[in-house]
C-alpha cells in the first residue's frame, strides 16, 4: 500500500521559521498556478502544509495519512479522517464540518 507523505518538508519548515504561514486553499491556489493546473479540476492534497498531489477526483481514503486535507478548485475541502499512518485513512470527511445553522437550531 502506498501513503502519501511529502518528502520534502524543507521549504516548509523554511517557511515557518521565517513566520509565513499560509492556509490550505492559499497553499493549493499557488501551486495550481505555479504547476499550471489552474481550470483544470480535481483536487489538491495537502499534508502537514506541503503539497503531496493532484488528483483527478477524491477516492481511496486509505492511500493518505489521517490529517491529508483535499481541496478543489471552488475551494470545497475534505480532511482525511479515522485509521494511521501506516494504513491509511479511513474516510474523507468536508472540512470544516458543516454548520448547523441557525435556523435549524431554533427548531430543533
Amino acid at each position: 500500500m502506498r501513503l502519501f507523505i511529502a518528502e520534502n518538508r524543507k521549504s516548509c519548515s523554511t517557511n515557518r521559521e521565517r513566520g509565513i504561514v499560509m492556509n490550505p486553499t492559499d497553499v493549493a491556489a499557488a501551486w495550481r498556478t505555479e504547476k499550471g493546473y489552474t481550470g483544470k479540476g480535481g483536487v489538491i492534497v495537502i499534508y502537514d502544509g506541503v503539497v503531496n498531489s493532484w488528483v483527478t477526483e477524491l477516492r481511496d481514503p486509505d492511500h493518505w495519512a489521517p490529517g491529508c486535507i483535499a481541496i478543489d478548485e471552488s475551494g470545497n475541502q475534505w480532511i482525511a479522517k479515522g485509521g494511521n499512518r501506516q494504513h491509511g485513512a479511513d474516510r474523507w470527511e468536508p472540512f470544516p464540518p458543516p454548520s448547523t445553522t441557525a435556523k435549524e437550531r431554533s427548531v430543533a
